[in-house]
């Protein structure tokens, strides 16, 4: 098992499989794959973790990948379908994006964030034609791709030349891409422009909040209005543009969370998500106390569903308005308006994702009533959090388990010091200390 949830849970992880691979798993697999030929040993391999004896071992973190351009082969993966599309819906009842990746890791330190618990603060490339060969090798699988890339478009030298190849391979004819940028996207119309004939036709923004203090208080670094510039400027780019939101910060009310999705309709954002605030279970960077935190279990840890004590509203009035929010975007009214006016395809993809939502609402509603029952006795008649009684309440056993373990600090940062260029331009980021 490996990823964010195993790095961070590995005692856990550990009860349901032998091994759990920590952090990037590029230099680890094959050495496993290796000792588990041969029956052992495991403690010569870096960011393992593994029962012995009955006994938890986390053998200390290794250095971060050298080579990050291997292409993934998706041919040796048993039964993984070609087909693509409506067919594939109708066939399988299930749609697909290809992964792909181009960079790696993210220098920003926006304090909610997982991606440092794979990648610390590096911020890494593959080599183009490394990136060029894979999105060739997966076109065969499907047509709709998903670069998983935390930050695309930072480095301007790097990402002009991977466009300017995608162009060249005329891969829009054959494929749309899916990219997550930053609002400053907005200050490079020109490579915006390289996008849209590269074939990137959805921009996701993680926009978190309309609220100016919030966005401070998370260090975002960006503002109200940076978001509706970045917003306008790729639409004029021709890029349909999607922004994600977290619900639950201190200070959201219900109403400014029902604000927030009437702000994605006024803004002309092609797809609005809503992710209830989460952060592992005694991350050093958690502004919530333990008692404020509510894990009854893993299952529950998606965004999808309320895992804490608001300040401003009852855990249960939170996981009903962000149903009410997407409710309020993805409109059936809104889809077939857009349908009559010959935005078929909009139409289409507004109805498409309120089905998908109705699949998913009747868990957060039925969560949104557990949550009731944990509530009671800590909130006064405004909804406000009662600091003094929520102190006394005991902590979910996971969450008690997780920080008795520590299983959540992070390993011991032995990256190298990245190379970071901006504009062209070569800058050293120092890397993150150890939790």
């Amino acid at each position: 098992m490996g990823g964010e949830h195993a790095s961070s849970f590995a005692n856990d992880s550990l009860e349901w499989v032998d091994f759990v691979i920590r952090r990037e798993g590029d230099g680890i697999i094959l050495p496993l794959l290796r000792a588990v030929e041969q029956g052992g040993p495991f403690d010569a391999i870096p960011g393992l973790s593994y029962l012995r004896d009955g006994q938890v071992v986390h053998n200390d973190a290794g250095e971060v990948p050298d080579n990050i351009n291997v292409r993934h082969d998706l041919d040796i993966i048993h039964d993984y379908p070609k087909d693509d599309g409506l067919r594939l819906l109708i066939k399988r009842g299930m749609t697909k994006m290809i992964c792909v990746q181009a960079t790696r890791g993210c220098p920003y330190r926006c304090n909610f964030c997982v991606a440092p618990r794979l990648f610390g603060y590096t911020y890494r490339f593959r080599e183009v034609e490394a990136v060029i060969d894979d999105i060739r090798g997966k076109l065969p699988y499907g047509r709709k791709f998903l670069f998983v890339d935390n930050l695309f478009a930072l480095n301007d030298r790097n990402t002009n030349a991977l466009l300017d190849r995608m162009i060249e391979e005329k891969f829009s004819e054959r494929a749309e891409f899916t990219i997550f940028c930053r609002v400053e996207i907005s200050e490079k119309p020109a490579m915006l422009e390289r996008m849209q004939r590269a074939g990137v036709r959805t921009i996701c923004l993680g926009l978190e909040s309309i609220n100016n203090l919030t966005l401070n208080n998370i260090n975002k670094q960006q503002k109200l209005s940076d978001m509706v510039e970045a917003i306008a400027a790729i639409r004029r780019a021709g890029i349909a543009p999607s922004g994600s939101f977290i619900a639950g910060n201190d200070g959201d009310t219900r109403e400014s969370l029902l604000a927030t999705a009437r702000f994605a309709i006024e803004s002309d954002l092609n797809s609005f998500y809503f992710i209830s605030l989460w952060y592992y279970p005694g991350d050093p960077r958690c502004p919530l106390t333990p008692q404020r935190q509510i894990v009854p279990s893993y299952d529950y840890c998606t965004g999808h569903f309320v895992t804490h004590f608001p300040s401003h509203m009852k855990p249960s009035t939170l996981q009903r308005t962000i149903v009410d929010a997407q409710r309020i975007f993805w409109d059936r009214k809104r889809a077939a308006k857009y349908a009559a006016t010959g935005s078929f395809a909009r139409g289409v993809h507004l109805l498409t994702h309120r089905v998908a939502f109705s699949a998913v609402e009747k868990y957060q509603l039925a969560h949104a009533h557990y949550l009731e029952s944990v509530e009671q006795g800590y909130y006064d008649d405004n909804e406000m959090l009662i600091e003094s009684r929520i102190k006394k309440r005991e902590p979910d056993p996971i969450v008690k388990r997780a920080r008795a373990a520590g299983e959540v600090k992070m390993d011991t940062a032995k990256d190298r010091r990245s190379q970071l260029a901006r504009n062209g331009g070569e800058t050293e980021l120092s890397l993150m200390e150890t939790a």
